[in-house]
């Protein structure tokens, strides 16, 4: 089970780029859409070796880039959801050649199978009148059980050999966090497309989550992608206190930086209750650059300190874990 990570932008690539290089057993994927700026487009392409190693004790060799790069996925979208924006397949399969994409995603329309189905009619027939490097994935959509299952068999009766499932999330309330809608849904329909399909390939979009990884591992998840990834850190800054003895702070630096810390803590706390929301806001960003700032003074900075803290827990949460889980089923034998 291959976990994906969302990204569109070069900072993104950045901090991947480091975990990878810690992690070079495992394979990932990086996947992202086709409306993202020409400056992404041409990293994305180029990873890693137009990306930079930061914030590493490793040396960003040429053989370390080779190694990365075998072990990645480029998994790309058309990203009309997202831009609002529409695309013919032409241009759709040209940026995904571009990106060098080993996958590429027809376009779909949420919870519309009709829609859907259309669509990936014209996507395959151009695909296939084509010459084109990436794979094509089909994706099922649906409104309920029998749709989602109705959809995946058209797209297997039109030829499509990978086919993804989409439509699974919802927003949580007014806010711009998306969840999975349905964990029991979802266990129900990888049942049912493995008992009457037995796929070999299943992509899920939007749902992986590092304590997901088992389930859909036992349910034949070929791959699934990973949003909230980029949020793998404390947003309290917290975090930074460990990091003080871990980089011998000097003292007097440290006070400083705890006392900051504090204030900053406690602004969050009010913002989160409302209060002068405006006034708080522009207080953080101050409070927020007085802490760089002394960073600095130890050749230290907020984006060294949260690079490295996102690493960290992404190889706690799924390169450990997947570890141990190994040695499980190993120790059974």
């Amino acid at each position: 089970m291959i976990p994906f990570f969302v990204l569109d932008r070069p900072a993104s690539l950045e901090i991947l780029k480091g975990f990878f290089a810690q992690n070079l057993d495992y394979k990932f994927g990086i996947l992202t859409h086709v409306f993202t700026s020409q400056n992404f487009k041409k990293k994305f392409r180029n990873f890693p070796f137009d990306t930079p190693l930061k914030y590493s004790e490793l040396q960003d060799t040429m053989e370390l880039n080779n190694q990365i790069s075998k072990n990645i996925i480029r998994f790309v979208d058309s990203g009309i959801f997202q831009a609002k924006r529409c695309i013919s397949y032409e241009d759709l399969f040209r940026a995904y050649e571009y990106l060098k994409a080993d996958y590429g995603v027809i376009i779909d329309f949420l919870k519309d199978r009709e829609k859907t189905l259309k669509s990936a009619k014209e996507a395959i027939k151009i695909y296939k009148d084509g010459n084109y490097s990436f794979k094509l994935v089909g994706v099922a959509q649906g409104k309920d059980l029998e749709d989602y299952l109705k959809c995946y068999e058209e797209l297997k009766n039109l030829g499509y050999e990978y086919i993804a499932i989409g439509g699974l999330l919802k927003r949580n309330g007014n806010s711009n966090y998306i969840k999975l809608s349905c964990e029991t849904f979802l266990i129900k329909l990888l049942e049912s497309i493995n008992e009457k399909f037995n796929p070999n390939w299943i992509f899920t979009f939007g749902i992986y989550n590092p304590e997901r990884h088992k389930l859909l591992e036992d349910y034949n998840v070929w791959g699934a992608d990973y949003k909230g990834w980029i949020f793998e850190y404390d947003e309290n800054y917290s975090f930074i206190l460990s990091y003080l003895e871990k980089f011998n702070i000097s003292k007097k630096n440290k006070k400083e930086i705890e006392m900051v810390l504090k204030d900053y803590i406690e602004e969050k706390k009010l913002l989160k209750l409302g209060i002068r929301s405006k006034e708080r806001k522009k207080r953080i960003r101050e409070i927020r650059k007085i802490l760089d700032n002394l960073l600095k003074r130890e050749n230290l900075s907020l984006q060294e300190l949260r690079f490295r803290q996102v690493r960290e827990n992404l190889t706690k949460k799924i390169v450990e874990q997947n570890l141990k889980r190994s040695l499980v089923i190993l120790n059974k034998f």
